[in-house]
């Protein structure tokens, strides 16, 4: 569950509230697009995903995708 989020300024009054509807939406577009790059269900593609960029994203996913799965025989 996301919650809504209230940025302050450097007096503590709130400067700005971003819905949780807002965060969710976002999130999952940020999830999707690095899935859409990496092609998570496309073996070769991942191959050619930078280290670093793989690491990022299984730490985050963690559990969620097996990257040695694929629907190419």
């Amino acid at each position: 569950m996301i919650y809504p989020v209230k940025i302050l300024d450097k007096n503590n009054k709130v400067k700005k509230i971003i819905s949780a509807s807002k965060l969710t939406d976002e999130y999952w577009k940020r999830f999707y697009e690095e899935e859409d790059q990496i092609g998570l269900m496309h073996g070769p593609k991942s191959a050619n995903v930078p280290p670093a960029v793989r690491k990022r994203i299984e730490s985050r996913h963690a559990g969620l995708y097996d990257f040695s799965f694929s629907f190419i025989n």
